[in-house]
């Protein structure tokens, strides 16, 4: 989800400053080329966001169900994990800006970023006990 995430939030805010500065010139030849290239790859990257904010969505309840049903410790870590990701996913399907947030969280995340902040909130509290 990272990776699609950043690209898309990348060319986002590419066709967004490509916009805007054709909007500023009023051309006729910038209007044209806003009509023809920027505004319709905007509404696909749209799209886009909103399908994967719809299979984030998804993809974070079931993991987070699976292991509930399947007797796993779910930590606030791991809670506040999941609800920040669904959040963020349903951000993205409203507004595809929110995407840059979902992509620097996300990296946050993998890479261990956000790791100590979590622990020294608690974070690796077992909420619900396994068997």
């Amino acid at each position: 989800m990272t990776g699609p995430g950043s690209v898309l939030a990348s060319s986002q805010a590419f066709f967004q400053a490509k916009k805007n500065i054709l909007t500023k010139k009023g051309t006729a030849t910038a209007l044209e080329t806003l009509r023809k290239y920027v505004a319709p790859s905007l509404e696909k990257i749209g799209k886009a966001s909103r399908i994967l904010g719809v299979a984030g969505i998804v993809l974070n309840g079931t993991a987070l169900g699976y292991d509930i049903l399947a007797g796993e410790q779910i930590t606030a870590g791991r809670l506040v994990d999941t609800t920040i990701g669904i959040v963020l996913s349903l951000a993205a399907i409203t507004n595809p800006i929110f995407l840059v947030g979902l992509g620097i969280y996300a990296i946050a995340d993998a890479y261990g970023v956000l790791d100590d902040i979590k622990s020294s909130l608690g974070g690796d509290t077992v909420i619900i006990n396994g068997n």
